[in-house]
């Protein structure tokens, strides 16, 4: 199995992806060490499919166990003292992670990963040349998603900018679905807001921002669904000090209006008088002109 034709037997049996899944055993880690290199191999030379392949016989392998599917590779990465097994275990999740095409699917991927323990694991392994590769591969690959994922939200902006028609796929998306009844509730609590100029702005902002850091996490990682307490964070401060903010920016504003109207009145009075002052030199110009006519008339008169 270590060459070309070797693969190509395992890839024309059905039987030897879920043998090879159901081997896949912490206890004996020289035996994993071979069979996850193996399974990696596969996964990145073989056909089209052969990743639904390998997922559909280490699910089976796994709930034979009573496990979760990547629970035994991720307990792979915790074995210290082997730290080939270490690195191979980390090569073969990246080959799963980065073999679909979908955006969608690499992200479920990986979060399956990391909720199933490496997350925790990832700080606290010592890194070698060889698994230091591996994590790179990891990381980077995870923020390349993230990057992209962020630039189908900009697309979305720029494509889905009527708020009916987003409400309308929105609504056809969770309908009939576990998700409608959380959808409903979101919307019936946005209802709540109170109906004020300065604060109901504030709240949808503090609620948008809430909403891009859970969908849009930078660690690529969906959050904890199985936390259960109450998220007891006090809003209220932050919603006063972007009400205050927004107070101070409108006072700003209407005085640098009321500013720029000054300048304007100000400028207009002075054009004005400078006008008017045109004006008045005229007059007295012609005043004068009129006072030399004058004097001169009053001169041929006596002159006669």
């Amino acid at each position: 199995m270590n060459n070309k034709y070797g693969l190509q037997r395992i890839l024309g049996d059905a039987r030897s992806l879920l043998l090879l899944a159901r081997a896949i055993d912490p206890k004996q880690p020289n035996m994993m060490t071979e069979i996850v290199k193996i399974l990696s191999a596969v996964c990145i030379i073989g056909e089209d499919n052969i990743l639904d392949k390998i997922l559909a016989a280490m699910t089976v392998a796994a709930e034979r166990n009573n496990k979760e599917r990547f629970a035994s590779i991720v307990e792979g990465l915790e074995n210290h003292e082997v730290q080939q097994l270490q690195t191979a275990c980390m090569q073969l999740i990246n080959a799963l992670v980065t073999s679909p095409d979908d955006l969608d699917f690499r992200i479920h991927l990986r979060n399956e990963f990391l909720r199933c323990g490496l997350k925790k694991i990832l700080p606290e392994l010592k890194e070698t040349e060889e698994l230091d590769i591996q994590l790179k591969v990891f990381n980077e690959n995870k923020e390349e998603d993230s990057i992209e994922l962020s630039h189908r939200l900009d697309d979305i902006r720029t494509e889905m900018d009527d708020m009916n028609e987003v409400y309308h796929i929105l609504s056809n998306m969770v309908k009939d679905t576990g998700s409608e009844s959380y959808f409903l509730s979101i919307l019936q609590h946005l209802l709540l807001i109170r109906n004020d100029y300065y604060i109901r702005p504030q709240y949808y902002k503090v609620i948008e921002e809430c909403v891009a850091q859970i969908v849009l996490h930078r660690s690529g990682m969906d959050p904890d669904f199985g936390y259960r307490e109450r998220l007891d964070v006090d809003f209220t401060q932050l919603i006063d000090q972007c009400v205050d903010k927004t107070k101070l920016e409108e006072s700003e504003q209407r005085a640098a209006e009321f500013s720029k109207k000054f300048d304007e009145e100000f400028s207009a009075r002075q054009e004005a008088q400078a006008e008017l002052q045109k004006q008045e030199e005229k007059i007295k110009e012609l005043e004068r002109k009129i006072t030399s006519l004058q004097s001169q008339g009053i001169y041929r008169l006596k002159g006669k």
